[in-house]
Formats: structure tokens, sequence, C-alpha cells
């Protein structure tokens, strides 16, 4: 094997770069410059059913972490102090700044049937609102699971996302629900490449 040494590799004017030919594999023995991970990066999710107050938005008390690339998300009820942040319950501040695609689910149904009229899931940076979803419905319905994703800033220091729940329902006890295994109730983000 033959090595090469450039410093660039341009195709010919009007025509299209190729490396290899179909069938061929292609090696990369070098590590690409600049950052090229997706961390950090976390996905969490209700392991079991929330009761919330009706028509109150309530954090999503997320415990069940399917991972947690970079140690950044809270996963109990209690602020901690996580890379050196300080980070509210159930919620995610990275260590890293940059971009960085949110998102989240809520399951939201009631133990009656047929009597939720609506549900919305929000994100929140700090203290403000950066992205809801919403269904309001005039008919009750058994469930209702409003999604909601955002891409959004965040410093790096203290910085950090939440996201949180609302239900209305005409009777029964309202119920963000919880699986342990599959995502119903879910939040998660990670860091965009760039």
């Amino acid at each position: 094997m033959a090595t090469l040494f450039v410093d660039k590799i341009d195709p010919q004017s009007g025509t299209t770069l190729e490396i290899g030919s179909s069938g061929d594999t292609l090696n990369l023995g070098a590590t690409a410059g600049g950052t090229l991970t997706n961390t950090p990066t976390f996905f969490a999710k209700l392991n079991s059913d929330q009761f919330p107050s009706n028509s109150t938005l309530t954090t999503l008390a997320l415990t069940g972490e399917n991972f947690d690339v970079g140690g950044c998300y809270n996963n109990t009820g209690s602020t901690v102090t996580l890379n050196g942040i300080s980070v509210p319950a159930y919620s995610f501040a990275p260590n890293v700044a940059g971009k960085y695609y949110i998102s989240a689910k809520v399951n939201v149904n009631a133990t009656g049937s047929d009597n939720v009229s609506r549900a919305y899931v929000q994100l929140f940076k700090n203290t403000d609102a950066i992205a809801t979803g919403d269904f309001n419905s005039s008919y009750q319905v058994d469930i209702i699971t409003p999604g909601t994703d955002v891409v959004v800033e965040l410093n790096g220091t203290s910085d950090y996302v939440t996201a949180k729940g609302y239900g209305t329902i005409s009777s029964g006890t309202l119920r963000f629900k919880g699986d342990t295994t599959e995502a119903r109730t879910y939040f998660g983000a990670y860091r965009l490449i760039g």
C-alpha cells in the first residue's frame, strides 16, 4: 500500500469528487478536525404514573434515564450540583456551550375514560417558556399526547432546560402516564455539531 501526502484534493471543474469505487471499503484512519460529538446528550422518561393537580402546570418527574452521556441531567426531585453546575430537579444543564435540540412529550389521561379536554407540554430555558405543544378539544377524549421540540443555545455554565406538563379533566384523577419500558412521557436533548 502506498501513502499519498497532499494538502488538498479538488475535483476537476464540473465534476464530482469520488473516492473509491462502489463496493470498496473506505478506512478513515485519521481524526477529523473540529468537534464532532453530539454530547452532552440524555434521554429520560417517566417510569411510573405521575398524578399532578388538575389544570396545573407541573414539572415532569422523569426519573428513568435511558442514557445520560456527560452526566448533565438531574433525575432527582432536588437541586443538585453536576459538573460544577447547580441543576434544578428534573432538569438538563449541559456543561458545554452550544446549540441543543430539545424534545419532550407528555401522555395525559385520567383514571376515568373520555374526560380529558386539554393537555400541553412546555419546555423552559431557565424560567422562560421556549416551546409548547398544545392540544385543546371541544370533545373530551381518553388520552392526549402532545409533544414539542426546539433548538436553543445554552451557555454551558448556568443555563438549564426543564419539561413541564399540563392537563384538564372533567372527572377522575389526572395522570401523566409512565412506563418502565415504553417512552410514553419523555424529555431528551443533544448538542448539535458545529
